[in-house]
């Protein structure tokens, strides 16, 4: 009977920290987009559950925003391939660092202070006849009040598709409630770079890990039940 109760306990405590730890959620990372008119071509959609971030912009100068792009946009002599996530992608474009980055973010609660989360997504990037071949790009990934970089891209030729990189970036949450933003960042200050984002997700690292925590507790029976 103690050892079932012991079992249970270690079961019950696996569960309650898994259930604890995957609380965080990501609201509409395939950047799925209803009701537009025109997704060939730069429209200005964001994605439900997303808002647009201007705080890498100068407004007095740039009025650029966001767009929600089909992979079969090819306007401008882009070219684009499904992602893993398929259907729409959100795009951005990075010019002038510090100048013209266009950027969206969304507000991320149930997050557990000291934490570990693996944010994953998707990135992609294209030519067009406004800029030459080779430029590079990359995402600059803020959340709460840690910033990293993606892997940077190098823009292929015109009506050439890049394809799609898989990105996972860790933070730990200094914070239970932090915002998740992406800017687009061109590493030539006079080139802008067309950026695609998809796929969005952020999962746990628990510590200690489940698997371990029922590991421990599978053991500790065992040495009482030799004993």
């Amino acid at each position: 009977m103690r050892t079932c109760t012991a079992f249970a306990m270690v079961v019950i405590a696996a569960v309650s920290l898994t259930h604890s730890a995957g609380a965080a959620t990501i609201v509409n990372g395939s950047m799925d987009h209803t009701g537009g008119t025109n997704y060939l071509y730069f429209n200005g959609y964001i994605a439900p559950g997303w808002t647009q971030d201007n705080s890498q912009t100068n407004t007095s100068i740039y009025t650029t925003s966001p767009d929600i792009f089909d992979p079969i946009m090819t306007a401008f002599s882009m070219a684009w391939d499904p992602s893993a996530d398929g259907g729409m992608f959100a795009h951005m474009l990075g010019w002038i660092d510090g100048e013209n980055q266009e950027g969206i973010y969304q507000t991320i609660t149930g997050l557990v202070i000291g934490q570990t989360y693996d944010i994953s997504f998707w990135q992609s990037i294209t030519d067009t006849n406004f800029t030459p071949s080779g430029t590079l790009g990359q995402f600059q990934v803020q959340f709460g009040g840690t910033t990293q970089f993606s892997a940077t891209m190098v823009q292929p030729a015109a009506t050439t598709a890049y394809g799609w990189d898989l990105q996972v970036l860790s933070f730990v949450a200094t914070a239970t409630t932090q915002d998740l933003r992406f800017f687009a960042k061109s590493y030539d200050e006079s080139e802008p770079v067309y950026l695609g984002l998809d796929g969005v997700s952020i999962r746990t690292i628990p510590e200690p890990s489940t698997g371990l925590l029922l590991a421990a507790g599978l053991g500790g029976m065992a040495r009482r039940r030799l004993r």
